[in-house]
């Protein structure tokens, strides 16, 4: 989920309009992120949770993907997220794998100029 800076895989439109990565812990973005993370041994798919505060995790969304990454439509705020594998061939109740440590980004609304 984070690259060798502690910075998470991920990217969007930065709050002047440019396409960006995250350089830093705590990336702002302007519109709905692309996270990514590198792929689980054994899953066969990912969820991925958000929630507004890092403790308590109270989700406040979550999606299923087969890829290891997904755009989250999150509103202008603070914002953290976590992942985790799910492995298909196992039992119900033991396809699940450990979620990831939970990744903060800050969503900002867009201030474009024109002209």
């Amino acid at each position: 989920v984070v690259t060798s800076s502690g910075a998470p895989y991920a990217s969007g439109l930065s709050p002047k309009g440019r396409l960006r990565t995250a350089t830093t812990r705590r990336p702002v973005f302007a519109s709905t992120p692309l996270v990514a993370w590198q792929p689980a041994l054994g899953a066969s798919a990912y969820e991925v949770q958000w929630s507004k505060k890092a403790y308590p995790w109270r989700p406040e969304g979550n999606l299923f993907t087969f890829s290891t990454s997904a755009n989250l439509p999150l509103k202008p705020g603070s914002w953290y997220y976590r992942v985790r594998g799910i492995d298909l061939s196992l039992p119900t109740g033991s396809a699940q794998m450990t979620w990831s440590d939970k990744m903060g980004l800050v969503i900002s609304k867009p201030k474009f100029k024109v002209g």
